[in-house]
Parts: structure tokens; C-alpha cells; sequence
């Protein structure tokens, strides 16, 4: 028998009613509540949807525009519509299906001005020539997108209709509708970017001075390596190469070791061919114009295309091309004396001036009898060289007596090779 008598049943308070859960008036009411938002908020979030695919879009076609200019200018070659999509697919690190569609997998256009065929053969290679034509800046290309409405079903990659229906696609404003569409589409849904060829290319003159120079020895010009070429027309060529493109300039002789001048196309650039070297401006003369690498590299060319002295001494006979081995000997010695602090000792450079000079004068030798009927070269030992007949440096050779120093520049004599004194100190012996 139970202790406590059964509590009896109480009815349900609403506090226990809202334990169980919500009534089915309550969650329609909710729902009701949440579709209204719903209702409300729709057409924001689209919105936001559409502006971020619209970003995107641009940024994305932007690449692909600045990965189409990039392989221009380092292939040097300008692809079709059929071969820009491998182009910059390869340039960017792209498959070729994202080049082709966007991210709502929408094509893409590729779309040329017809007019561009009338300076720029596409596709289009550049060889030595260049570009004669005049290049207009706004001639280009354009990457046209769509992130709603497919784009009109006429609009295709290749060269546009025309040159007016390319320009109202190139000329329409952000966010509107190229004039002559008829397209269901909203225009701040339609993405443009613009490829200026004519941006791309840099003009370059190359001339001739036509008062100095002959037909023999009018100098040579590279592109990106290419063989030495004279100018396809003269006394003046220009033409347009691509930015970046390598241009060697070549003395007339022809290609190997003749290149005086190598420089990257950036900007526009003149040079004119005169007196066997190409300059920068046309140079006037020696108090004009100051002296350049180029004017020194004149005169070399100058000295070692002089014929040969029938008569110069050595064996074998000494050259024009040999007194400037001799010059670039001593140079280099007396740099190598100079970074040593300018010691007392400086044999090599001693030896280094004698084969100096001794090189210029086997060069300058003449034949023994020299028409002034004194008996003497002019350079022998034994003769003065007003042709006396008398020694004028004391029984001294400018060069190999052992009695003598070795450059005979006034020092004390009785000092042998190996005299190391300064540089014609007459001081003391040596």
C-alpha cells in the first residue's frame, strides 16, 4: 500500500506549451516573416554579385591583355585571333578554356580593326626592317566580355565588320551599349579592354652622311641579331620596331668584331653614319663637339685601314694593327703601374714604352738612302738626324746601348736596363 496518495493531473500551463515547440500559426508567421526579407534582400545581393562579377571580369581580361602584350614584345611577333588564345595561355599560365570563357562561362571576343591590316600584316613577324608605315596610336585591338546576356550572336573573334563597327565598340563609354548593338544585355554589364598596337612600337633613323661617305663604306645595322644589313634606303631609313627590340650598329667592313654601338629600343632614336662610326648627333668638329668613344674608335678604324708601308721593318713587317697592340700594351701596364701606387720599380712598363717605340719606328722606316744623299737612314744609330754624319746622343742608341738608360730622357748616363729611376729624373746616376 502506497504511502502518499497519487497527485492528481494538473492542466498544461503555457509555459509548458512553449517547452513542446512552436505552434503551426507561430512557424508560418516566422516563415512569413523570413520570405518578406528574403523578398527584400534579393535584388541587393544580386547586385553585389553582379559588381563583383563585373571586378572580376575586368581584372581578368586585363591579364589576359597585358599577357597578350607581353608575348609581343618578347617574341617580337604579333598572333591572329586563331592563335592569340595559345599565345597568352602560354604567356600566363592559363588553360586555353579560361581564356576562351569567363568564370559564368560566357565567351570572350577577340575583335581587330580591319584598318590595322593596312600598316600591320596579322599575323605579323618582325624581321630587319621593321615597320615603315606610320603606326596611328589609337589602332589596335580589343578583348570585349559579358558577365549577364551572351554577347550579340554576330560578334566573333577575328577582324571586325568594319572600322566604324570596331571604333563604336572601341569609342563607347563605361557602363553603356557600343552604338548599333542590338543586345538584350545591360550595358554596365559589358567589360572592354583596349590593346593599342601603335603604343608598341618605337621609331628609329638611321642615316647617312652623304658627304663622306661612298658607296663602299656605308655602315651595317642589326636587329635582335640578326645579319648585318646596310640601310634599305638611303641617305635616310626609318622605321618602327617593336619596344625592346635590340639594335647593333656595325662599322662598314661587315659582322665579325665590327660592332661600334648596341643599345634597346625604348624611346625614339636617330644616328647618323660619318667618318666611319655612327653617332648619336652629326658630329662637326674636335672644338664643336666633344670628344667621344665613338671619335676615338674613328680614329682607330682610320690607322689600322691605312695601306701598309712597303718598307717598315720586322719580321714580319710591322702593321698599323701592330703599333695598336704595342698602344694597348702600355696602357695596361701603366694601369697595372698605377693600381700598384706608382712604385719606383716599373720594368714592365719601361719594357712595354720601348716596344712602343720601337713599333712606331720599324712602322715609320724608311729606305736606307732617304735622298739626302748623307750616307744615312734617318734612323740609324750613327747619324744625327739632320744628317750630319754625327751621333747627336753621346754613342748612345735611343734604346739598347748597355751605357745608357733605357729612355735616354736626359738622365746621367752610365746606368744600365735595369735602372730604376723616376721617369726622366736626371738625379745621381739614375
Amino acid at each position: 500500500m502506497n504511502a502518499f496518495p497519487p497527485r492528481p493531473c494538473s492542466q498544461p500551463t503555457s509555459r509548458t506549451r512553449a517547452a513542446a515547440g512552436f505552434s503551426l500559426i507561430e512557424l508560418l508567421g516566422a516563415l512569413t516573416i523570413l520570405t518578406i526579407l528574403a523578398m527584400a534582400l534579393a535584388p541587393v545581393m544580386v547586385r553585389e554579385y553582379d559588381r563583383h562579377a563585373r571586378e572580376r571580369e575586368t581584372k581578368s581580361l586585363e591579364a589576359l591583355a597585358s599577357g597578350l602584350r607581353s608575348h609581343i614584345l618578347r617574341t617580337r611577333t604579333i598572333p591572329s585571333h586563331n592563335e592569340y588564345v595559345q599565345a597568352v595561355s602560354t604567356e600566363i599560365g592559363m588553360q586555353t578554356s579560361d581564356v576562351l570563357l569567363n568564370h559564368r562561362r560566357l565567351p570572350r571576343v577577340l575583335l581587330i580593326d580591319p584598318a590595322v591590316t593596312n600598316v600591320i600584316p596579322i599575323p605579323y613577324t618582325q624581321n630587319f626592317r621593321g615597320l615603315t608605315n606610320s603606326i596611328p596610336l589609337s589602332l589596335g585591338m580589343v578583348l570585349v566580355s559579358s558577365v549577364s546576356a551572351p554577347l550579340p550572336s554576330g560578334l566573333v573573334s577575328g577582324f571586325a565588320s568594319s572600322s566604324a563597327a570596331f571604333n563604336a565598340i572601341w569609342s563607347a563609354a563605361e557602363n553603356t551599349v557600343p552604338a548599333g548593338w542590338s543586345w538584350s544585355g545591360r550595358g554596365e554589364d559589358l567589360r572592354i579592354i583596349r590593346i593599342n598596337l601603335g603604343t608598341l612600337f618605337v621609331p628609329l633613323a638611321l642615316n647617312y652622311d652623304t658627304i663622306t661617305m661612298g658607296a663602299a663604306n656605308r655602315g651595317r645595322f642589326t636587329i635582335d641579331g640578326s645579319s648585318t644589313n646596310t640601310l634599305p634606303t638611303t641617305p635616310t631609313f626609318i622605321s618602327n620596331y617593336l619596344i625592346s627590340s635590340v639594335l647593333g650598329l656595325h662599322h662598314h667592313s661587315g659582322s665579325t668584331d665590327t660592332l661600334q654601338v648596341q643599345i634597346v629600343l625604348q624611346t625614339p632614336t636617330s644616328f647618323t653614319y660619318q667618318g666611319s662610326a655612327w653617332r648619336g648627333q652629326a658630329f662637326l668638329t674636335r672644338g664643336a663637339s666633344p670628344t667621344s668613344a665613338l671619335d676615338l674608335q674613328t680614329v682607330h678604324d682610320y690607322f689600322v685601314s691605312s695601306p701598309d708601308n712597303n718598307q717598315a721593318q720586322g719580321s714580319p713587317a710591322i702593321t698599323p694593327e701592330a703599333v695598336v697592340d704595342a698602344v694597348s700594351e702600355y696602357m695596361q701596364a701603366f694601369v697595372d703601374w698605377r693600381d700598384a701606387g706608382y712604385p719606383t720599380r716599373h720594368r714592365t712598363l719601361d719594357d712595354a714604352q720601348q716596344n712602343l717605340d720601337e713599333t712606331t719606328g720599324d712602322l715609320l722606316h724608311h729606305a736606307s738612302n732617304d735622298g739626302d744623299d748623307d750616307g744615312c737612314d734617318d734612323d740609324e744609330d750613327d747619324c744625327d738626324d739632320d744628317g750630319g754624319g754625327g751621333d747627336d746622343d753621346d754613342d748612345c742608341d735611343d734604346h739598347d746601348d748597355d751605357n745608357c738608360d733605357d729612355d735616354d730622357w736626359g738622365n746621367d748616363e752610365g746606368c744600365d736596363d735595369d735602372g730604376w729611376g723616376h721617369w726622366g729624373g736626371g738625379g745621381g746616376g739614375c
